[in-house]
């Protein structure tokens, strides 16, 4: 597939989305503040980011695609690091018969696209989605594997010295841990359990009632990540051979949250389940589940 060099003001103002006038008075703003051309004019509220996305899709011949509701992959994800999907603007989805489906804010970016094929080695389907949910997923998804990269490639040089630079926040240990609780909030689960394998921490969610494999830690891992939760949870790290019990406030994207955490010994390490209660949710009425008053 070819891809025009065209800028995005030109295609914005031949498509008749934006006038001329409406075009540089943007450049104008631009050259004064900086940043990218759709930043602008949506900062300035002359278009939304999903017009944005919309028009570059329909005058590329690309799917626009609303990612909240894609299923992202994330061995795809873990193909690119993530500065680089930080820096274009772009994070891959999935595979579509053998080749790469990657998300993009700007399909106008040529050399992002050039940059993916030669960072990974397959040829890209370019969707079109609006810039803050490619940033939000690159956010939920790519930040947390790029950490999990790091804890895999020091897999076998953890010591002592490391365990306590955990503990302070040095390591991806606890960049794993928060984007985990993050994760699990927003994306609405209601337990985190991390379960301790032979070779590894099992990690699965709870949403909706059903437990669902988010990720697979290293073995190594384990004696950070359980220690860092039980510090943060005010649970003594020195106890292993008897349950506790420990609570975690905090707040995520401005939201109070409230954790219970509960540490049970096995035969493989201890294990971790935390209790989600976030403190926004409202009690549902019959209307709101689809009841009757009869019912």
């Amino acid at each position: 597939m070819s891809y025009s060099r065209e800028r995005l003001g030109e295609l914005l103002v031949r498509v008749g989305i934006i006038s001329d006038e409406q075009l540089n008075l943007a450049l104008d703003e631009q050259i004064r503040t900086g940043g990218k051309l759709g930043e602008v004019l949506v900062t300035s509220l002359v278009l939304t980011e999903d017009q944005i996305a919309e028009a570059l899709a329909e005058q590329k011949g690309l799917e626009h695609i609303n990612l909240a509701g894609v299923d992202i992959d994330r061995a795809a994800v873990v193909l690119l690091p993530v500065r680089m999907e930080q820096r274009r603007g772009v994070i891959p989805i999935g595979f579509k018969e053998g080749r790469l489906v990657l998300a993009m804010s700007d399909p106008l970016d040529v050399e992002a696209i050039d940059e993916a094929e030669l960072r990974t080695g397959y040829k890209v389907v370019a969707v079109v989605a609006a810039a803050s949910q490619v940033q939000y997923a690159i956010e939920k998804y790519a930040v947390a594997s790029d950490a999990l990269q790091e804890l895999v490639l020091s897999e076998h040089e953890e010591d002592e010295e490391e365990l306590e630079a955990v503990l302070e926040g040095d390591v991806p240990v606890v960049r794993i841990v928060n984007q985990l609780l993050r994760e699990a909030v927003l994306d609405g689960a209601s337990d985190i359990h991390f379960e301790a394998e032979e070779h590894g921490v099992r990690v699965r969610y709870r949403i909706d009632g059903v437990l669902q494999d988010v990720a697979h830690l290293p073995k190594s891992s384990q004696a950070g990540l359980i220690s860092r939760i039980k510090v943060v949870a005010d649970m003594d790290i020195t106890e292993r051979r008897r349950p506790q019990d420990g609570r975690i406030a905090l707040k995520i994207d401005e939201r109070p949250v409230d954790l219970r955490v509960a540490s049970l010994p096995t035969p493989l390490g201890e294990g971790i389940v935390i209790r989600i209660l976030n403190s926004q949710v409202a009690f549902h009425s019959l209307d709101d589940m689809g009841l009757s008053d009869r019912n």
